[in-house]
């Protein structure tokens, strides 16, 4: 989520690559949260634990 920038950062460390929003709503104090989607191929995987 937009609201915990370091776990985007802690995936993308681990291989993963963003893959757009899944999807945005409004906190209780208006804030405005971004789901993010990150995905991990198996190629990327496998290149990774080689």
């Amino acid at each position: 989520m937009s609201a915990n920038p370091n776990s985007g950062r802690v995936m993308a460390k681990m291989g993963m690559q963003a893959a757009g929003e899944l999807h945005t709503f409004t906190s209780d104090k208006g804030e405005v949260i971004h789901v993010m989607r990150y995905l991990l191929t198996k190629a990327t995987w496998r290149q990774l634990s080689a």
